[in-house]
This record gives C-alpha cells, sequence and structure tokens, in this order.
C-alpha cells in the first residue's frame, strides 16, 4: 500500500484514503485519483477541485423560513418554512399473511402535512423538503435500529382531500419470517422522520405496524422443459428431500414439455386409485424442527377430450392406505391453462424423518386419448419448533 500524493484540496483534512498499487513482472499499477476526507464544514462534490462549502451550514435561513437545502439556485440554497406531519398511516395492507418468497405486494400509505398535501385538494403535492420511504424489519425490532438499506423510497400516488398518498408497486418478498413493516416521511430532506402505523397513531404505536408473515418454498417443479428437462424438483429447502414428479401405472408415459408435464390414460369413470401425478417430500432425519405446510401452488389444463374432474390427496404411507382429501375440483370444459394457488390448507405437520406424499387423481376424462397436464408445483410453509 502506498499513500497518493497530490495536493490536498482547500480545506481539507491531512487524512486521506490509501491506494493500492499492484506490480506485474515488468510496471506498477497506475494509482487511482486520490481520495480526500473534508472536514465537517464542506462536503465531497466529486470533481477535480475536491471539497465545496456548505452553503446550509451555517444557516443562513431564519424567521418564517428556517429550513435550508442546497441546491442549484444562484445562491446555492432555498430557504423553506418548518413543515410538519401531522398525521400518517400504514393505509393498505394493514397485514400480509401467508404469503411465498418471491410474491409481489402493492402497499399505500397515507399523509397530512399542512402547508405542503393542503396546496392542491384531491391532488399529490410534491415539495423538495418531503421524503417518503418503505421499510421492513424481523418482529420487534424497533424502528429506530432498521438498517440503511431497509428502506426504500416510495413514490406518489393520488390525492384524498388534503391526504396525500404514496406507494411502493410490486415489492418483492426476499426473506421467509415474519416482519414488521411501515411507511416513514421526512420534511427536512431525509434529517429526521416521522414514522407511521395502521391507525394513524401520532406518535406511532410500535405494536401496530403492518405485520407480513412470508412462508419459504420447500420445493417447486417446475415441470417446463425451458428451466428442466424431466420431472425433477428446483428451489428444494434445506429441511427437506424430494422426489421427483412421477406418474402411476394406470396412465401412460409422462411426456415433458415447454407447457407442463402431460398424460394420457386418465379414467373416463369414476376416480381410480393407480391414475395419479405424484410427489413426495422427507423432512431430513438431522433437521431439528418440523415443517408446516399450508401453501400449495400449481397450474394445470386439461386436452379438448381430457379430464373434467380431479381430486388432491395426501399421506405419509407410501401406498396411500391411509390418506386425507385436500379437495376435489370440477374443470371447466375448455383447455386453457388454470393457475391454482391455495393458502392456509391446513397446516399439515411434517417431523424430522417423515414423508408426506401429495397425489393428483384425474378422472371422468372425455375420451382415453384425452390428456391432462400440470405446471409449476410447488409447497410452501414454514418451521415449526419442536
Amino acid at each position: 500500500m502506498v499513500n497518493c500524493t497530490d495536493a490536498a484540496p482547500a480545506n481539507a483534512t491531512s487524512t486521506i484514503v490509501p491506494v493500492e498499487v499492484t506490480w506485474n513482472g515488468t510496471a506498477w499499477s497506475t494509482p487511482v485519483d486520490c481520495e480526500w476526507d473534508c472536514d465537517d464544514n464542506f462536503v465531497i462534490n466529486g470533481t477535480a477541485d475536491g471539497c465545496e462549502p456548505d452553503p446550509c451550514d451555517p444557516n443562513p435561513c431564519s424567521g418564517g423560513t428556517p429550513v435550508c437545502l442546497a441546491d442549484e439556485t444562484p445562491e446555492g440554497y432555498s430557504c423553506y418554512p418548518d413543515y410538519n406531519v401531522d398525521w400518517c398511516i400504514v393505509q393498505f395492507p394493514k397485514a400480509v399473511e401467508g404469503a411465498l418468497l418471491g410474491d409481489k405486494v402493492d402497499l399505500y400509505s397515507r399523509v397530512y402535512i399542512p402547508g405542503i398535501t393542503t396546496v392542491t385538494a384531491d391532488a399529490i403535492d410534491l415539495h423538495p423538503l418531503l421524503k417518503v420511504q418503505f421499510g421492513g424489519a424481523p418482529v420487534g425490532t424497533p424502528v429506530s435500529e432498521w438498517e440503511a438499506d431497509t428502506w426504500t423510497d416510495a413514490t406518489p400516488n393520488e390525492g384524498y382531500g388534503n391526504d396525500d398518498e404514496y406507494m411502493v408497486l410490486q415489492h418483492t418478498l426476499t426473506i421467509a419470517g415474519e416482519f414488521d413493516y411501515t411507511f416513514r416521511y421526512s420534511v427536512d430532506a431525509g434529517q429526521t422522520w416521522t414514522v407511521c402505523d395502521t391507525e394513524g397513531n401520532m406518535p406511532y404505536d410500535p405494536a401496530k405496524l403492518g405485520f407480513a408473515s412470508v412462508n419459504r418454498i420447500f420445493a417447486k417443479w417446475p415441470l417446463d422443459t425451458d428451466f428442466i428437462a424431466d420431472g425433477s424438483a428446483t428451489l428444494v429447502d434445506d429441511a427437506v428431500e424430494v422426489t421427483n414428479f412421477v406418474g402411476g401405472s394406470g396412465i401412460g408415459a409422462i411426456t415433458w414439455g415447454t407447457n407442463g408435464a402431460f398424460a394420457s390414460g386418465w379414467s373416463t369413470g369414476a376416480l381410480d386409485l393407480n391414475d395419479y401425478f405424484q410427489v413426495s417430500m422427507k423432512v431430513k432425519d438431522a433437521f431439528a424442527q418440523n415443517i408446516v405446510i399450508d401453501n400449495l401452488l400449481y397450474g394445470e389444463r386439461r386436452s379438448g377430450t381430457g379430464i373434467r374432474d380431479y381430486t388432491i390427496r395426501y399421506s405419509k404411507t407410501e401406498d396411500f392406505s391411509s390418506y386425507t382429501d385436500l379437495d376435489s375440483f370440477n374443470v371447466p370444459d375448455n383447455d386453457l391453462t388454470r393457475t391454482n394457488r391455495f393458502d392456509n390448507i391446513g397446516d399439515i405437520v411434517v417431523a424430522p424423518g417423515e414423508t408426506i406424499y401429495f397425489r393428483f387423481y384425474g378422472y371422468t376424462s372425455e375420451a382415453a386419448a384425452g390428456t391432462w397436464r400440470m405446471i409449476n408445483l410447488s409447497f410452501g410453509g414454514y418451521y415449526q419448533d419442536i
């Protein structure tokens, strides 16, 4: 490591960031430009002259407009009134429950700020000092301790009387667990923040923040040759071992395609115990918790002469000598793909060492040659202490 030796910009401290150079056997690499630290009275502007005065330090604003904000005006700053967030709320949703990893959710908040949101009724009033953010953290974490990267900027939506609404659209749920979430508002360009709850309390009640429970995906079978060539599973959780997607002895061989896995030979009458698709999951012997399955997601489609009914069953015995019916469905008389999602399917508890089998029985096919297919099959849920 060597220290760069170019001259410090005016008003910089003597502290500089070390610069690394390397020897390639022939010559030393060229160091990057030195990065000087500015003292408390100056800010780095990223240009060759290094540092420039902060126009708001000391504060040139006073009287009825005491808040200073650096900007591109000739003076380099503007003065504004000292605004206050009188009211804000997590508008919708108040809770997000039974969601799966990867789900996307739209979230909304409303705020009342005299002098800002009151300028134009039923319309959004923007202001240089106003910042709005959405964030979340594991349940019970004090908002003051949420990490900086927890927060993301919200965007304006609509005005409602003297209230303005802000939103975060298509927010992706990337971590499983239980979380608090909220919006926060700043009327001094991010120096201080006002946090909202789901009831509009001012100050906010930490027990009334938004709540989200995000289930993990235990396993997903894409059944799509654009992703995987056969009936193997992907996104397999560390807690489980899974089998491939297979068919019962009463149906024809499964064909793998870009639009799902399909087979013919389904019963043209009542449910036949040999006519099914099947997957299974085993909780690893050494895993220290139960898994609880409470979410099922899949797509299915019949051909023009395919099945008209199907039943979903699960069992902890491989031969289904005992089983539980999840549900039975009548299939519309068309060949459209239907995406089916079921949350809170019964909190199916599977202990370490146990295997659970799921079968999808198709029947009342309009012809033996008619086909039925499935695509994007997954099971979700959460861990449970033993």
